[in-house]
């Protein structure tokens, strides 16, 4: 059992430990080396700097994480800053570290990032499906029963006599005004569960560590090439090619349909062409973020 003088004190190691007797706590019993504010002020400082995990260059988020690819060797790829411009790069992590890759390239992360975020923008996660919320469930009894009533009423009205007609009419009116506050209430609730349930898009999102988590989830790879070629694949059906090094050109794209034919997307053009072999064919979640981008860009 522990005994009564230690509750409520932590254990401390060294000089900073005091002396503990039987009548309490005896502090400062050896000589500090630090007065007590900068003792303090220094374990401060320790804690700001504790880190809290996840792919981070400084306090960069590497959007790309255990996503990127070298095509040379299967490494992974990490990123590197120019001393001397202040730009990011990615590099392959064998030809960096262990030099066994001949992968030398080294790849503009702004420029591939922006050629994903800009063009995949409209690409959406899709939300967890949930439950229709108790408050749902009860508005809708509500209005069904106080719709059930509203009948019940009307139809007596047609039958009660003139001394009842004017009693009847009142609780008709009633009825009726708490149907129509019952049915604007459940109207407000279904449209917030709609909002709640709409798809959020890449294109909207802007704290990187979710924008991160984000492109896990629709992204199959992004596979670094010789010549600063980056090649980006998505889970369901979108192909992009981006030269990831300065005055490169725009990025293209590539979306399959089901007949084997693409969509090829470069500088806002739109052509028809054979897909590139192996690439995955369109599937209905990005078939719908598509029809619905197009839906918005498209002047009606």
């Amino acid at each position: 059992m522990e005994h009564p003088l230690r509750q409520g004190h932590p254990r401390q190691s060294g000089a900073n430990r005091p002396l503990e007797t039987r009548h309490g706590l005896i502090e400062d019993t050896f000589p500090k080396i630090v007065d007590g504010d900068l003792w303090l002020r220094v374990q401060a400082a320790r804690e700001a700097r504790r880190g809290r995990g996840g792919h981070k260059i400084g306090a960069y988020v590497n959007l790309f994480a255990s996503l990127g690819e070298c095509v040379e060797c299967g490494g992974g790829m990490r990123i590197n800053a120019h001393g001397r411009t202040g730009y990011r790069y990615y590099e392959c992590e064998n030809h960096a570290v262990l030099k066994t890759c001949p992968n030398r390239c080294r790849y503009r992360v702004d420029i591939l990032e922006a050629a994903v975020l800009d063009d995949l923008r409209w690409l959406s996660i899709a939300p967890p499906p949930k439950r229709a919320p108790a408050e749902l469930v009860e508005l809708e009894v509500n209005v069904k029963t106080l719709t059930a009533q509203k009948e019940r009423l009307a139809k007596r009205v047609k039958t009660v006599d003139d001394d009842m007609y004017d009693l009847f009419v009142a609780q008709l009116r009633d009825v009726i005004n708490d149907e129509n506050d019952a049915k604007t209430r459940l109207a407000a609730a279904q449209q917030a569960k709609v909002v709640e349930a709409a798809p959020v898009e890449i294109g909207d999102l802007t704290d990187r560590p979710v924008l991160h988590t984000a492109l896990k989830q629709r992204l199959e790879g992004v596979y670094f090439g010789d010549g600063n070629e980056v090649m980006i694949v998505t889970h369901g059906g979108a192909l992009g090619m981006v030269v990831a090094r300065q005055n490169a050109g725009k990025p293209y794209w590539f979306i399959r349909g089901a007949d084997g034919r693409a969509a090829l997307v470069s500088d806002g053009k739109l052509a028809f062409v054979d897909a590139p072999a192996g690439m995955p064919q369109l599937d209905r979640h990005t078939a719908d973020d598509l029809l619905r981008h197009l839906r918005r860009s498209v002047p009606h």
